[in-house]
């Protein structure tokens, strides 16, 4: 009887040791605190077409892409960075993936999967 509990309070530590760490492995992602942190040049994709934007330290930007492009004010919500293409009635949403801005766009009635890598921080001014 002695080693039965023995034994099973082995297993049970071992399976509370585990189960600690498994819990501890995700990491939730950065938010998006200020347009310093997004400020440059990106290029990706938004399902097969390509995409840049430009944004600078105060949330203006101009984007490209597969229906043409447009410029504006930048918004963040919530941690993400939201590009709105009033143009094409749509926007983008956008958050870090890593060092990747990645999100959803809807862009003339259809949702694309963006995603986008800096090429180059914004200068900033002296």
């Amino acid at each position: 009887m002695r080693r039965s509990v023995w034994l099973a309070s082995a297993a049970l530590a071992v399976v509370g040791f585990c189960n600690a760490g498994h819990g501890q492995t995700s990491i939730a992602p950065k938010s998006i605190a200020s347009f310093e942190d997004v400020a440059g040049k990106w290029v990706g994709h938004a399902n097969n077409n390509n995409v840049s934007l430009e944004i600078d330290t105060t949330g203006r930007f101009t984007a490209r892409y597969a229906l043409g492009g447009e410029s504006g004010e930048a918004r963040l919500e919530g941690g993400a960075l939201v590009v709105p293409l009033a143009e094409h009635q749509g926007s983008l949403q956008l958050a870090w993936d890593g060092a990747a801005l990645k999100g959803p766009g809807l862009i003339a009635g259809k949702t694309w999967r963006v995603s986008l890598v800096r090429t180059a921080p914004a200068v900033k001014a002296d």
